[in-house]
């Protein structure tokens, strides 16, 4: 992969942060949720056509100054689009989402993302689920279910049962289902990579 400047923006180059599929940048109103949602699953394929770990990608995105909270059809700077780094990095917390948070807080100097969205390709397993509580983001958009995760052979059922006892901490962000017509081409990707021997099962 090519390494790009960040345009002067101040967020940071490409090539000061593994695991990420693009350098900084801006998108321009109207940025949606299907395509911010579209660069997250493109970014997923990415990393399982690289072998680098399961097919997840994840986006942490800041609206614009004036733009809402949300970042809904706002423009937006893409702080971080990053994919799942398990393998490469012989890391079982390097998923997209604790990647991107990673980066994001990197490029930002902070440990805070207050006021920033995460786009993620398939619903949060619980640890992603933490960290993003820990970082400040309160959005969330996602693409896959985790009921369509475990079809494909990544189920954290075990994981997310424990915390069924405590509701509080999905209540303290916002997840919303978004349907997406590519959603389930990152595991499409996954099971002909394995299928082909560039990468082991989980």
């Amino acid at each position: 992969m090519g390494c790009e400047e960040d345009g002067g923006d101040g967020i940071g180059r490409k090539e000061d942060f593994p695991g990420c599929g693009a350098a900084a940048s801006t998108i321009p109103a109207p940025a949606t949720p299907q395509s911010l949602l579209t660069l997250a699953i493109e970014e997923a394929c990415r990393g399982v056509q690289a072998a680098h770990g399961g097919p997840f990608g994840a986006l942490v995105v800041r609206p614009v100054s004036g733009a809402p909270s949300s970042g809904r059809d706002a423009e937006v700077a893409v702080l971080a689009q990053c994919h799942n780094e398990a393998v490469r990095q012989l890391d079982p917390t390097a998923h997209a989402e604790v990647v991107a948070i990673r980066t994001a807080c990197r490029r930002l100097g902070t440990r805070k993302l207050d006021g920033c969205v995460l786009y993620t390709s398939c619903y949060p397993c619980p640890m992603c689920l933490c960290a993003i509580l820990w970082s400040g983001i309160r959005h969330v958009y996602y693409a896959a279910t985790s009921a369509e995760a475990s079809r494909a052979g990544f189920d954290d059922g075990r994981f997310s049962s424990a915390l069924q006892a405590q509701p509080q901490l999905v209540q303290l962000c916002t997840l919303q289902h978004v349907e997406h017509a590519r959603a389930r081409a990152p595991f499409e990707a996954y099971r002909a990579a394995v299928n082909s021997g560039r990468l082991e099962p989980y």
